[in-house]
């Protein structure tokens, strides 16, 4: 296209995979520049000491433009390297097969610091289905690998915290916070409630500020519902997507979250 690429060189304006700030027209929009420096000097208005939790299709935590981000449960970093290393401790990495995570539980007896969940070094994949066609054709088990096949929750993720003055990629609006991926839908981004609603509280457990949430159903669910009022409830932010199908809101219940059966991004 001569106008997204009018030197038909594979670059947009400044570059697309190099793109400068005048190029992210979403930022100056939003004056990210403007909200970053309204902190008095420090960092905090770009997401540093932020944890935010990404319910979507996992996440590819080898991209470099948001590996550095990515968050590290210290109890479950067997090789104390402060990097996410999925595979076995045998082999130098972080999975030995044990929870080791303190054994700890809040009012209401749901798990802290993510007791439970064997190998959480960096997320969760709660996915219970490899591939849906009218129903689950190819079964799996929960596992702490939450790596992104399908695309959706690493570009959310950049959206929000891909790291800047690297010379790639983008910038994130917050771009100093830390993504903790928790994959509720597959790589065809097909999600149920139960997997969903688990990652809401889970993500309360490891400590996120906040849970982004870039899917939506047409249906209340009573578990997502009050998943989301309990982390909620705990102070934290909890945000949802809205205006992907170009529908009337006004057709749509407040107490609308998600469909029980078959949720996507």
């Amino acid at each position: 296209d001569a106008y997204v690429d009018p030197d038909q060189d594979g670059k947009w304006s400044s570059g697309a995979w190099s793109q400068s700030y005048e190029d992210m027209w979403g930022l100056k929009m939003v004056d990210a520049v403007g909200a970053w420096q309204s902190c008095g000097g420090t960092d905090h208005c770009m997401g540093s000491e932020a944890v935010v939790a990404v319910i979507d299709t996992g996440l590819d935590y080898n991209h470099p433009d948001i590996q550095g981000n990515l968050y590290i449960n210290p109890e479950e970093d067997i090789n104390q390297n402060g990097r996410f290393d999925p595979f076995p401790a045998s082999q130098g990495g972080d999975f030995n097969g044990i929870d080791d995570d303190p054994e700890e539980y809040d009012s209401e007896g749901n798990s802290m610091n993510g007791y439970g969940y064997v190998d959480d070094v960096s997320g969760y994949d709660f996915t219970r289905c490899e591939e849906f066609l009218f129903f689950c054709i190819d079964f799996k088990d929960p596992d702490p690998d939450p790596i992104d096949g399908g695309g959706h929750g690493t570009h959310v993720s950049g959206t929000i915290s891909a790291l800047t003055n690297n010379g790639m990629g983008i910038a994130g609006i917050a771009p100093l916070a830390k993504i903790l991926p928790l994959k509720g839908l597959n790589d065809q981004g097909y999600g149920e409630s139960a997997w969903l609603a688990e990652a809401l509280v889970y993500a309360k457990s490891l400590g996120a500020q906040v849970i982004n949430n870039s899917w939506g159903g047409s249906v209340p669910s009573s578990l997502i519902e009050e998943a989301i009022n309990y982390a909620h409830s705990l102070g934290v932010v909890v945000v949802c997507a809205a205006g992907n199908s170009n529908a009337d809101a006004s057709n749509v219940e407040d107490s609308v979250f998600e469909d029980s059966e078959h949720e996507g991004p």
